[in-house]
């Protein structure tokens, strides 16, 4: 049985130990955000921070804009069996803001946005409505002005940069 002066002991020695843990968990990020650089390398790794932010920055903006751009449109009522009259709701108030008329009966316009992406690949019976939309969800971003896969190589260069500055070999040592 443990006595209360063990007890107290237990305590102390438990928030040493919690105390000690938050302290190593500072210092490592301290570490990891470059503080304990020299000047010339310190200077160059805010320089790779900076770029780093703005290259995600772009990133999701990229992801935003080819997220808004994509629109399919839908004229055969059979191709939307299954979706639910919020969703088509949805598509056929997009379809009037582009100019389309006669919406009751088509067209719809299927889009990217999120309640309509997931309400589709839940709820569509078409098969290739779909597949088409599943993979224009996850290539967004991927061609053309949009196109991220440059931003993604020189995010990895800059990872690389700053495992080195740090004195690591590569990013996943971090």
């Amino acid at each position: 049985m443990i006595e209360g002066a063990d007890l107290l002991s237990i305590r102390h020695l438990l928030l040493i130990q919690g105390l000690y843990q938050n302290v190593a968990l500072k210092l490592k990020e301290a570490i990891l955000y470059g503080v304990s650089l020299e000047d010339i390398k310190k200077e160059l790794f805010n320089e790779v921070e900076q770029e780093s932010e703005k290259l995600a920055q772009k990133f999701e903006e990229n992801i935003l804009d080819a997220t808004k751009n994509y629109e399919k449109v839908v004229v055969d009522k059979k191709e939307i069996e299954g979706l639910p009259f919020t969703t088509l709701a949805l598509a056929a108030e997009t379809a009037i803001s582009k100019g389309y008329d006669n919406v009751n009966a088509g067209p719809w316009i299927i889009t990217l946005d999120g309640p309509i992406y997931r309400s589709v690949m839940q709820h569509a019976h078409n098969r290739s409505l779909r597949e088409d939309i599943y993979r224009a969800y996850v290539s967004r971003a991927s061609e053309g002005p949009l196109n991220n896969t440059p931003i993604i190589e020189r995010i990895l260069e800059l990872r690389l940069e700053k495992a080195k500055l740090l004195g690591h070999v590569n990013y996943t040592e971090l």
